[in-house]
């Protein structure tokens, strides 16, 4: 699209209307079917009074009436589909001035031009994970066009909710919805980008993974002298508990051992623990730990046809789909929470419910209050569950957050964000 803006004023003085970038005889603004003529009466350029636009005929415009600015009025007309092409001559006039013209000439009635559109970008992001980006309707065209995705984040699209989303270019018209989708990049810290591009315009969307969480948060042992045991040791760096996972080896407590991080810079760390040899009680004095997601949960999608019926489908989340460090029993010594952040909610045709049991809680995702934020629990269970109508569709996109705090030293906790996704349509 290429839109044309305007400026008109009366001049008294030197007895003429104004149109400032209203082209001229010579070198006339081009437009195409589609295309939108702005034009402002500047209240403060000229003297004031009525400006009378004309010439829009029904063979070239939308609309054919004529347009009286006053000034700081802002009026527009649209080229009509299929145009009459050629040149077209805008008359601005005003009583006891020379009028002025905008010189137009329309070149096409093809316009193949989208307005500007985009779709999300993505922080946070686990390691080599596809997330939906969003999705896009594309306007201001009135033929096919090309939508092609490129980008490192090996950009895929597709233009129906359960269609497969691929990499290949997509043919499209007006009005048509383009789903959105990229893969994060294989190490933490790094971006990776999706574009799509139809014609000249184009919109870019980043994908950013979480940094490095092997530091993680650090819990220290808070005893820096005098009494300290076996059991003060066991309550930081685990097992959790004797009766239930039993007893460890002393040599699983060096440094970068089983249980014992590898920390050697900043404060707390953990220097004053051997990594072999005689190991002692106070070599633990000011020592810490640290808490983060070593494997951290995937993203997760349901394709739900409701082609045939009413279908029911559910995505769970639970200590099964990650794990915690640092050492083998960490993820018995934290509790946990969730935060459900409802990122698209669109029930396009049809009907959905859906509901999400978070930590044995159950909520209803289209009533509750949004976002969803649990209290801590030892569960760590999300059970989300979507019932669909028959052929309804829906497409709901989901960002949950997952957290963990240590039991004993409540005020230390890390997070973890991962997606799901229903994509629910119809024949």
């Amino acid at each position: 699209m290429a839109n044309r803006s305007v400026t008109v004023y009366v001049d008294d003085d030197a007895g003429f209307v104004a149109a400032l970038g209203g082209g001229s005889s010579g070198s006339r603004l081009t437009m195409e079917a589609g295309d939108v003529l702005t034009i402002y009466h500047n209240p403060f350029l000229g003297d004031g009074g009525t400006i009378t636009v004309s010439g829009f005929a029904t063979n070239r415009f939308t609309s054919a009436s004529n347009m009286s600015l006053y000034p700081s009025n802002t009026n527009t007309r649209t080229i009509k589909a299929s145009p009459t092409l050629g040149n077209v001559d805008i008359t601005c006039a005003h009583s006891g001035v020379s009028s002025r013209t905008i010189y137009l000439s329309i070149i096409s009635g093809e316009d193949n031009t989208p307005a500007a559109f985009s779709f999300d970008s993505i922080t946070n992001a686990n390691p080599s994970q596809e997330y939906a980006l969003g999705s896009f309707t594309v306007t201001g065209i009135n033929v096919n066009v090309t939508a092609v995705a490129s980008g490192t984040a090996g950009t895929k699209t597709s233009l129906t909710i359960g269609g497969t989303p691929t990499t290949t270019n997509k043919t499209v018209g007006n009005n048509q919805v383009i789903y959105v989708y990229g893969t994060s990049a294989s190490g933490y810290g790094a971006s990776t980008s999706a574009t799509v591009t139809i014609n000249s315009v184009s919109h870019t969307s980043t994908i950013a993974t979480i940094a490095d969480p092997s530091s993680g948060t650090r819990i220290p042992l808070g005893i820096a002298s005098g009494a300290i045991s076996l059991d003060n040791i066991r309550k930081l760096f685990g097992p959790a508990t004797y009766q239930t996972y039993g007893t460890a080896s002393m040599a699983g407590y060096y440094k970068g051992g089983t249980y014992v991080p590898n920390i050697s810079s900043g404060t707390p760390n953990n220097n004053g623990i051997p990594t072999s040899g005689t190991i002692d009680l106070a070599d633990f004095y000011n020592c810490c730990t640290s808490l983060y997601f070593s494997t951290p949960p995937s993203n997760k999608v349901e394709n739900v046809d409701t082609g045939s019926g009413a279908v029911t489908r559910t995505i769970t989340f639970s200590t099964n789909d990650w794990a915690m460090g640092y050492g083998p029993d960490m993820e018995f010594l934290v509790d946990y929470a969730f935060k459900n952040d409802i990122q698209i909610y669109s029930e396009l045709a049809g009907g959905i419910a859906t509901t999400a049991v978070l930590n044995g809680v159950s909520y209803n995702l289209e009533t509750a209050s949004d976002p969803i934020t649990t209290g801590y629990g030892s569960a760590g269970t999300a059970v989300i569950t979507c019932v669909a109508n028959n052929l309804s569709e829906a497409f709901v996109v989901v960002k949950l957050t997952v957290y963990a705090r240590h039991k004993i030293y409540t005020g230390y906790t890390t997070s973890t964000e991962v997606t799901y996704r229903f994509n629910v349509f119809g024949p």
